[in-house]
């Protein structure tokens, strides 16, 4: 396996065009072919410095998320991830699905069907 180029020809191909028509080269005109490939657009590849592609604006909008492999020596790599989303400061508590230990800390009985199972009903 080879380690991944970012598709350089594709970005070479991409910026003669746009030298050639005279222009700069668009934030989401140049696309990786795993990119290009994903069906759910979980990789984005463009220019982070163009304000207006998206990859830019998925960043501005997950600052929260956004991280860097190794970030911590300060290798400062060109790609970085969103962290998965976890709700796990809140416990959701409804009539059907509290477990034992919320219904404690709300002050409710603990009814026979919410008790832990003990020895014999395993």
């Amino acid at each position: 396996m080879e380690k991944c180029s970012f598709c350089v020809q594709r970005t070479q191909l991409g910026k003669l065009q746009a030298k050639m028509e005279n222009r700069p080269l668009a934030g989401d005109e140049v696309q990786s072919a795993c990119a290009q490939a994903c069906p759910t657009s979980a990789i984005v590849f463009g220019n982070q410095n163009d304000k207006t592609s998206t990859v830019a604006k998925i960043r501005e909008e997950n600052e929260g998320r956004l991280f860097y492999v190794i970030e911590s020596i300060h290798t400062l790599p060109n790609v970085n991830y969103l962290a998965k989303i976890r709700n796990t400061d809140e416990i959701i508590v409804g009539e059907n699905n509290a477990n034992e230990h919320a219904r404690q800390e709300e002050g409710l009985p603990v009814t026979p069907q919410h008790e832990p199972a003990t020895e014999e009903h395993k």
